[in-house]
């Protein structure tokens, strides 16, 4: 199978509704999609087979990720949201492989949101760039960085971030906000 194979098909048709994920129709719309800093380093890495994607139907959240694989949820029916959870984790990769946050141990609450900062701030400029405002998370662009990293803070139950962690979180996002932003509607 040709990587990134989509048989002549249009972003637009890649993207139409109704239509089951698959791997092949994942990438071929990442190929064709407008690109990030981070998308574009993950698509690198996925072309030259240094990252493997899985679809994954037990996967008990919409993806996850480790210094080699990043794993989604088979069973994502949109595929805006889809592109925005593959870059998402694409972050957490580019993340443990450089080092900004562990990949051999569990982080710390501070750590853990950090790294969830850094990854909605890079889903959400995926998502502005291309204007997928179909996708599931398209809302959160309409907040500022303090709003979306409480959000995050509250919906990854992440409860034992002390103030300082959370400055410091919020300090590194609030540098990633403009980066995202630039592309908002």
């Amino acid at each position: 199978m040709t990587f990134f194979a989509g048989r002549g098909e249009s972003l637009e048709g890649l993207l139409r509704k109704g239509r089951p994920l698959s791997k092949r129709r994942l990438l071929a719309a990442l190929g064709r999609a407008k690109q990030t800093e981070t998308s574009e380093e993950m698509l690198g890495l996925l072309k030259s087979r240094q990252l493997r994607l899985l679809l994954d139907r037990s996967l008990k959240v919409f993806g996850d990720a480790t210094r080699r694989t990043i794993r989604l949820h088979s069973h994502l029916r949109n595929m805006q949201t889809a592109l925005g959870i593959l870059v998402h984790e694409g972050r957490h990769v580019l993340d443990m492989r450089a080092g900004t946050i562990p990949s051999r141990r569990k982080p710390t609450a501070g750590e853990q949101l950090l790294a969830e900062g850094r990854a909605w701030a890079s889903e959400l400029a995926f998502l502005a760039r291309n204007e997928f405002q179909d996708s599931r998370r398209w809302r959160y662009l309409e907040n500022g960085p303090r709003e979306v990293l409480i959000s995050i803070e509250l919906g990854y139950g992440i409860d034992e971030v002390a103030s300082t962690e959370f400055a410091r979180a919020l300090k590194d996002y609030e540098s990633l906000f403009p980066t995202w932003r630039q592309y908002a509607l």
